[in-house]
C-alpha cells in the first residue's frame, strides 16, 4: 500500500489503544512500520508545535508516497478505527483524504 506522510500520521493517530492481546500485537506492529524514522524526521524537517505536527510539504511532495506491507487483518484495525470515528461523528477534515484513499482499497 502505498502511504504518503501525512498518511501515516493520520493512521498512527487513529489506530485503537485498547482491544485483546492480537489487536494489539497488530498495532503495535502497525506502530513500528508507519513510525518515522529519524532520517525522515531529519529529511522532512518534523516538528510539533503546540500539540499540533508540521513537515516540510514540497520535501513529501518530492519524495511521494512509499510502499509499506499491511496484512489482512492490519487493514481490517485500520478501516475499523475510521468506520468508528465516522460512526460517532467524529471524523474531522484531516482525516478524510486518507480515510478516501482507503475506502478506495477496501
Amino acid at each position: 500500500m502505498k502511504l504518503g506522510l501525512r498518511d501515516r500520521l493520520v493512521i498512527l493517530n487513529v489506530l485503537p489503544p485498547k482491544g485483546d492481546l492480537t489487536t494489539l500485537r497488530i498495532v503495535h506492529d502497525l506502530k513500528m512500520k508507519l513510525a518515522l524514522t529519524e532520517e525522515e524526521l531529519k529529511e522532512y524537517n518534523v516538528q510539533e508545535k503546540e500539540g499540533q505536527i508540521f513537515w516540510d510539504s514540497k520535501k513529501e511532495l518530492e519524495k511521494g508516497e512509499q510502499e509499506f506491507e499491511i496484512g489482512t487483518k492490519s487493514f481490517a484495525i485500520i478501516m475499523d478505527a475510521f468506520k468508528k470515528l465516522d460512526e460517532k461523528k467524529e471524523l474531522t477534515e484531516g482525516h478524510l483524504e486518507t480515510y478516501e484513499k482507503l475506502l478506495a482499497l477496501d
